[in-house]
């Protein structure tokens, strides 16, 4: 369940005309193939737009962060950060990376 203070206080962070897009829980994914404390955020644009502004890492609009095109990377300090503040609105994944998917095992 997420919880309503905190989805009040995403509010206050994330301008409103963004609201309707952003996608939760955001998905962050732990990923072991670019070291041992690498997370990427999972989804669309305005996903990894919201929380590079929940940890205060950009300034930009989220046009701005289309202009960079890159992949948002976080770390533990910041996941750990990212947890603290907004524990239901994030949910932790492990990935493999896709040259290594054709190892894991077919459940067909």
């Amino acid at each position: 369940m997420l919880k309503a203070s905190e989805l009040q206080d995403l509010a206050t962070i994330v301008p409103p005309e963004y609201h309707d897009r952003i996608r939760l829980p955001f998905i962050i994914i732990r990923r072991t193939d670019l070291g041992r404390s690498v997370f990427t955020v999972s989804g669309e644009r305005i996903d990894q737009f919201a929380v590079q502004k929940i940890l205060g890492n950009t300034k930009d609009g989220l046009h701005e962060s289309y202009k960079h095109g890159e992949q948002t990377y976080i770390y533990r300090p910041e996941l750990t950060e990212l947890v603290r503040r907004f524990h239901s609105l994030v949910a932790i994944g492990f990935g493999i990376p896709e040259e290594l998917s054709d190892y894991a095992p077919r459940r067909d």
